[in-house]
């Protein structure tokens, strides 16, 4: 898991806030994500993150969350495959 700080090198794209608390978390797997998600207090997931942006930058998010779980990079996540007759879209 990677931790880090509110500042954009360490963020990939979260904004730098007044609130020095927000942290961003980048969980190596599925596994790490539950516990994470579980054990933060105020974390919001963060997948694709257009809305969850545009609302950060703009300061429209209430609460602010305290926490950014980044959920981008893991591959359970992502691709297409053929369930049956039907294709799944991401997670499983």
């Amino acid at each position: 898991m990677t931790f880090g700080k509110g500042s954009p090198a360490i963020c990939a794209g979260v904004p730098a806030t007044r609130e020095s608390s927000r942290r961003y978390l980048r969980p190596e797997t599925i596994q790490d994500a539950v516990q994470l998600y579980r054990t933060t207090p105020g974390c919001r997931p963060l997948a694709g993150g257009t809305d969850l942006m545009v609302m950060l930058h703009a300061g429209t998010l209430r609460p602010q969350p305290r926490a950014v779980l980044d959920l981008w990079s893991l591959r359970e996540l992502k691709g297409v495959r053929r369930v049956g007759d039907a294709f799944e879209i991401g997670a499983p």
